[in-house]
């Protein structure tokens, strides 16, 4: 199979050093959408050479980068497992987010799948959490559920970093996830026995120069912080119920608690409403599923997983409407609204994929507020279309503010309106003033200016 190679650099998040990734670009007219690898700790993008070939065979463009402090990604030797002394974990996620983001922005056309694997599967977890709508599907390979343990770690890795350093290596820390994870595999030989039943594979990486290092004290710190981060309900209610998340895990996988966690997380997705989670448990096989004796039938399954989301998402394109087709006109009709007079609707959008969104079901009405004034939107009008708000469980990641009055200032609705964009619904054609307010415009019957903006809390 041919392909091309495009590396990519970008400073890192932290500052700390420039992150060193790759575009794997198939020799085919016919690509079929984009895979990215987030690798896990201790690790580096290209050890997982086997499976970007196998993908790359299939059609697909696979990206992925070393994480800061792995790989090639590091200043000096003596950083890497280290991420910086406070909030390194914050690194490691908008890295991962800024390599989608590129390799979007130059494909964006193709469907985008994302896998991460143990350490990159916490991660994988949150950057989907943030930015759902850049996501077609994801797969979380070798990953855990919710467990105390990451609460006791991080308090002792910090009691460590506070002794010793942020950036020391502590032996009683690594001994302590060796012995913890390599517990219950039998005859034991090294200390990576825990992570295939493939001596060869375990072989390679003990004499692999790019994995010779440990976790500092922070690194820890870190680590414990983003598997603590990826189960929190707050994170995981974050991800749209729609979007297709698959959990592949070995049995005798200690990260997953040798599947019981992994199961915890399958009936947490479950009950919680997420309506295309899928599970695989391999019997017998441990934590790197992609380097296991079954590693052909895990890629094999991988590859069908992939299809039956591509499959959904074709569905899907046949059935999705547009905002300025459907939403604006249908409430306007619905409520009897009189579009010569201002107007503010608070309206929930479950399920909202660009500038898209699929049926009555994922549309709810939370208040309307009708006027004649241009200050519609200032207090107490807008503590009136805020009381609503109670429905969405503090949620309001999915939550827009609909108004025609083009003349409303962000400000005067963030104090109320934390986090919520703005949809300004214009009738008349734009302005040059209107293009000082927009990010996007499209539509043609109406003109909707989408405006996202940080607000303060």
């Amino acid at each position: 199979m041919n392909y091309k190679i495009e590396n990519i650099e970008f400073l890192s998040y932290s500052k700390m050093a420039n992150i060193k990734g790759k575009i794997y670009i198939p020799d085919t007219d016919n690509i079929k959408g984009i895979i990215q690898i987030v690798h896990g700790m201790l690790e580096y993008f290209d050890r997982y050479i086997d499976a970007i070939e196998f993908f790359l065979k299939e059609g697909y463009i696979v990206c992925g980068h070393d994480h800061l402090g792995h790989g090639d990604s590091y200043s000096k030797k003596e950083e890497r497992g280290y991420f910086g002394e406070e909030n390194g974990y914050k690194a490691l996620i908008e890295d991962t987010y800024s390599v989608t983001k590129y390799v979007k922005e130059k494909y964006p056309k193709l469907n985008y799948f994302i896998i991460g694997h143990s350490m990159g599967s916490f991660i994988t977890r949150i950057v989907v959490s943030k930015y759902c709508s850049s996501f077609d599907g994801v797969i979380f390979l070798g990953t855990g559920g919710p467990n105390p343990l990451f609460k006791t770690g991080i308090e002792v890795a910090n009691r460590i970093a506070k002794k010793k350093g942020g950036s020391y290596q502590s032996k009683v820390l690594v001994g302590m996830s060796n012995k913890f994870f390599n517990a219950a595999v039998p005859n034991q030989k090294t200390d990576h026995d825990w992570t295939t039943r493939d001596e060869e594979i375990i072989k390679k990486r003990i004499a692999d120069k790019k994995s010779d290092f440990s976790f500092s004290a922070k690194g820890y710190v870190d680590l414990f912080t983003l598997a603590k981060l990826a189960n929190d309900p707050n994170t995981l209610n974050k991800i749209d119920r729609k979007m297709h998340i698959g959990l592949f895990s070995g049995d005798k996988d200690p990260v997953g608690n040798y599947g019981k966690s992994v199961i915890k997380l399958y009936e947490y997705l479950n009950d919680n409403e997420f309506e295309n989670v899928y599970i695989k448990l391999y019997k017998g096989a441990r934590h790197e599923l992609l380097n296991e004796l079954n590693r052909e039938e895990v890629k094999k399954h991988l590859l069908k997983f992939i299809h039956s989301i591509e499959e959904d998402l074709e569905k899907e394109e046949n059935t999705k409407i547009t905002l300025e087709e459907y939403v604006i006109p249908q409430i306007i009709e619905e409520n009897n609204i009189n579009v010569k007079k201002d107007f503010a609707i608070l309206l929930k959008i479950k399920h909202l994929k660009g500038n898209y969104l699929y049926g009555d079901k994922d549309l709810e009405v939370i208040n309307v507020v009708t006027g004649k004034s241009r200050n519609i939107l200032k207090p107490p009008v807008i503590t009136s279309l805020i009381d609503g708000c109670d429905k969405l469980n503090n949620n309001l990641e999915k939550t827009f503010l609909i108004t025609n009055n083009k003349l409303c200032t962000m400000e005067e609705a963030a104090c109320y309106m934390a986090k919520v964009p703005v949809v300004y619904y214009l009738k008349d054609k734009v302005s040059d003033k209107d293009k000082e307010i927009k990010e996007y415009i499209y539509g043609q019957k109406g003109t909707f200016a989408l405006k996202e903006k940080k607000f303060i809390d």
